[in-house]
């Protein structure tokens, strides 16, 4: 039942919110940003939901960043942030990328402070059984 409202949404999206522009600098940049993806209410509501979990945890190491704050599973932590990660909008964008029936399964705020190493390139699938196309970094 889920599976179906959740396709049912994302064709609905199509009318307000045109994905193609989206998974087209994906493929181009690497990346995309989704202009006023969170509204003043939700934005607010996403600000309450992590101030709980904030200023309690920095990396554990060097790869981590000693100085960079993270906030691991927010999925788990509130509706507020289930609702953002089953956004129509973003599930439109990643059904481009992802197979049928994917399983989103890392939600993590993270805050990199002044100061912090970079980490070195590196993939964050290579614990998965399954082969992955392109190179590989040496790290992964």
């Amino acid at each position: 039942m889920e599976a179906r409202l959740a396709a049912s949404a994302r064709a609905t999206v199509g009318e307000t919110f045109d994905a193609a522009p989206h998974i087209k600098a994906m493929r181009e940049d690497g990346y995309t940003i989704v202009e006023d993806f969170l509204d003043a209410e939700r934005l607010a509501a996403f600000r309450a939901g992590m101030a709980p979990y904030l200023g309690a945890y920095r990396g554990r190491n060097p790869f981590e960043g000693r100085t960079t704050e993270r906030v691991y599973t927010m999925v788990a932590r509130g509706k507020v942030f289930e609702d953002i990660t089953a956004d129509p909008r973003l599930l439109a964008i990643l059904d481009a990328f992802l197979r049928p029936s994917y399983l989103l399964s890392a939600s993590h705020a993270i805050d990199i402070y002044p100061g912090e190493v970079a980490q070195r390139l590196h993939t964050d699938d290579s614990f998965y059984p399954i082969p992955r196309r392109g190179p590989r970094s040496a790290s992964a």
